[in-house]
Parts: C-alpha cells; sequence; structure tokens
C-alpha cells in the first residue's frame, strides 16, 4: 500500500535476511549494493559437520541493472558486538527483515552425481532409478522459503557456468554452501533462478569464507 518498511528488530549478529548488516570495515562502500542476509554460524544448532562453528557471512546484491546477477561476499571470523560499526540503514534486497530459522535435515545427491553410479548401458535401471523418490527427496525444493545451508550440490549446477574459480580449481570440484531461493514472503525473487554460494571444500575446512563465489542458476 506504500507504506514504509518496518524499522530493523533484531540484533547486528543475528542470521537474517534484509535488516541491520553486521560490518566491521571503516570504508565499506554501499552506492550500488542492497543488503541480502547473513549466516552467524556459532548461533546455528545442529550444523553439518563441514560447516563451520564460528564466523559471520555476509551477502550483498550489487545492482546493475534489473537483471544483475553480480553478489560481494563479506567474512568476519571472530564477530562481536564491539567490533560492529555503526552505519546508516542501506538498501536490502527483501522489502522486510526476516529471522532465519533453522532445522536439521538431509538431502541427495542430483542431477548428473544422482545418475553417477549407474551403468550407462543399464536404460532399464537408469529409468527406475530416476523414477525412485525417497520420502524426503527434494522437500526442501519444493517447499517457497526454505533455503539450503550446506547439504549435496543442486542439479540446476550441473548445466551452469559458475564464475571462474582460483587456478586450479575446477568448477565442478566447489561444493554447495548456501543456498537461496526465491522467496517472495521475504520480498524477494529471482525469476526462476536461485542463488548459489559455492566454495571449494578446502576453503571451507580452512576457514576461508572470503574465497567462496556466487552464481545463480535453476533450480
Amino acid at each position: 500500500m506504500g507504506q514504509r518498511a518496518a524499522t530493523p528488530v533484531l540484533g547486528v549478529l543475528d542470521s537474517k535476511f534484509g535488516g541491520t548488516p553486521y560490518v566491521e570495515e571503516a570504508n565499506l562502500a554501499w552506492k550500488g549494493f542492497r543488503f541480502l542476509g547473513q549466516l552467524h554460524f556459532a548461533r546455528i544448532q545442529d550444523l553439518a559437520p563441514d560447516l563451520p562453528r564460528h564466523g559471520l557471512f555476509a551477502l550483498d546484491h550489487e545492482v546493475r541493472g534489473p537483471f544483475s546477477e553480480r553478489f560481494r561476499v563479506r567474512w568476519y571470523p571472530d564477530p562481536s558486538e564491539a567490533r560492529a560499526r555503526s552505519i546508516p540503514l542501506p538498501w536490502t534486497v527483501g522489502r522486510w527483515e526476516a529471522r532465519m530459522s533453522f532445522a536439521p535435515g538431509w538431502s541427495l545427491p542430483g542431477g548428473n552425481a544422482w545418475e553417477s553410479p549407474l551403468p550407462k548401458e543399464d536404460m532399464e535401471l537408469l529409468s527406475h532409478w530416476t523414477d525412485w523418490e525417497p520420502e524426503g527427496f527434494l522437500e526442501d525444493q519444493l517447499e517457497p522459503g526454505v533455503h539450503r545451508l550446506g547439504g549435496h550440490r543442486s542439479a540446476g549446477l550441473d548445466e551452469h557456468e559458475a564464475p571462474p574459480p582460483p587456478a586450479g580449481q575446477a568448477p565442478a570440484s566447489y561444493v554447495q554452501l548456501w543456498r537461496i531461493n526465491s522467496d517472495n514472503p521475504a520480498g524477494f525473487h529471482w525469476g526462476t533462478n536461485w542463488v548459489y554460494v559455492l566454495i571449494h571444500p578446502e576453503d571451507l575446512a580452512a576457514g576461508r569464507l572470503e574465497r567462496a563465489v556466487v552464481t545463480i542458476a535453476n533450480a
């Protein structure tokens, strides 16, 4: 109805979409960027074993026309209220501040990885395999507003050309750190595409989340 969005009420260290971002840099520029969301791993329960137990990962959307696919990642290994800088509230991707809530779940490989264990010449087995949908399979892809933290890569990445990785690292070797679905209730969407934060397993294990890359692909 043309009303202004509500004033953010969540803490600067909370995991959330929109609202007030956590920032440590004194000269971080916001012109041309909108805050998407942030993950504070130390405050998330029941994390998958390969995910960090500390640090805050933030994601900003770079605005370059109506269909921009560029993002900025920010990684703070040891966030705290004392390190947080007070900044003017930047523009956000969604219209509302939305708290992230997490629930443990499971996933199976999708796309090419789902079919890779099968002999290519056995078409009957392939047909039965692709028709089999165990209970809970891809459940988080069917529910709107349900995102994925960790888990297997989504099939939509198979045919998508991801951003160039560092030298010596093939795009297929990256794991999926965070998948952000279209989320109309939270006030943002990407058409038919979703946002994927990818990272090499060595960087993930070493806590170098600033080396993550972001791309947009189908579900």
